[in-house]
Order: C-alpha cells, then structure tokens, then sequence
C-alpha cells in the first residue's frame, strides 16, 4: 500500500478489524481481509461487517478475503459471508496493485 501512495490500517485479529471498520467506515473503500486471524477469524469479521452495513444501511464495502487455503469449501464460506473477491497467498504486488485500481475505479 505504501508503494501505491495509500493510506490503511493494520489489525491484528478479527475483532480488531471489525472495530476498526465500525469506528468509521466511509475511511474504507477496500478491506483486505485475512481469513485466518485470531481472537476472530476473517470469516466471521466478514459477515460482522456485512450486518453492521445492513443495520446501517450503508452501502457495502469491498472486501478481498486474503488465505492460503485453496478449497472450495473455503472459497464458498468466505463468499457466504460477504467476501467480493477470493485471493489465495502468495500474492503478487502486480495483482494487488489491479486489485486496488479496480476497486477505486468503482467507486
């Protein structure tokens, strides 16, 4: 994000992001989520998010599910939670870089 003039925010843990979203969630117009954090996993941050969108009536953010599981069961959950996009680790700078363009294009 650095090299692409962004600012972001890091969490630690799920519930770290999920409150780091709620504290002011027009600062974000792309969410990379981890699905595999502590104390709350990236899945249910996810749907956490998703409901606090619906409750408030805001339009959804996007949020790209960052992993190193490659299932299909993975994908479909993280997708059943309210994921826009499904990366699998390793990812190269060259597709987070379209990833983020695209995302601020449609925005």
């Amino acid at each position: 994000m650095k090299k692409q003039g962004l600012s972001y925010d890091c969490a630690e843990d799920g519930l770290q992001a999920l409150n780091k979203y709620m504290e002011d969630p027009s600062r974000y117009f792309l969410v990379l989520m981890d699905m595999n954090m502590p104390v709350m996993d990236g899945f249910e941050s996810t749907a956490k998010i998703r409901a606090f969108e619906r409750k408030n009536d805001l339009e959804p953010t996007n949020i790209a599910a960052l992993t190193g599981v490659t299932s299909e069961e993975a994908r479909n959950t993280a997708y059943d939670a309210g994921v826009n996009k499904y990366l699998t680790k390793p990812i190269q700078m060259k597709d987070l870089t379209k990833l983020v363009a695209e995302t601020r294009d449609s925005k």
